[in-house]
């Protein structure tokens, strides 16, 4: 009884690890421009100062 149970232990085990390493190893599709489109970029910094102060 208690070789069967270290035996589904270790089974449940790899099998998390095997999800695990595939979740960190593929790219999330949220993150993809086919679900929310094109990815806007930040406005590029002005070289001078906007506050300026007298």
């Amino acid at each position: 009884m208690v070789k069967q149970l270290i035996v589904f232990l270790i089974i449940i085990a790899l099998a998390v690890a095997v999800m695990v390493y595939y979740h960190e190893n593929t790219e999330s599709p949220f993150d993809g421009e086919a679900f929310f489109g094109p990815k806007e970029r930040p406005a590029e910094p002005s070289p001078s100062p906007q506050n300026k102060r007298p």
